[in-house]
């Protein structure tokens, strides 16, 4: 299953870090209109977590509304999902192993 994060509309900066005493991050820039996907495959209890920010400064209202950052678990379940905010982060942990 993958775990896609999209930006519609703006620059986006996201960081996922993998625990276990395994910690690796991840670093991405998202230009507006553009879409990105990550599939991440974690062991049953593994932490997830991680953070966006909106880069570009000066973004408008209507343009941040178009944008959305969500997870998909198994089962195309949403484990988290920002629409319309300029920043957040997230934590889960793996229910069950794989993606």
């Amino acid at each position: 299953m993958r775990s896609p994060r999209r930006s519609s509309m703006a620059a986006l900066g996201l960081g996922l870090l993998g625990l276990l005493g395994l910690a690796a991050g991840t670093s991405v820039t998202v230009t507006s209109g553009q879409q990105e996907c990550f599939v991440l495959s974690l062991a049953k209890g593994q932490a997830a977590y991680g953070n966006f920010e909106v880069l570009q400064e000066q973004l408008s209202n209507k343009r941040l509304k178009k944008m959305k950052v969500f997870i998909l678990g198994p089962e195309q379940k949403t484990m988290y999902l920002n629409e319309g905010r300029s920043d957040g982060s997230f934590a889960f942990t793996a229910e069950g192993e794989g993606d």
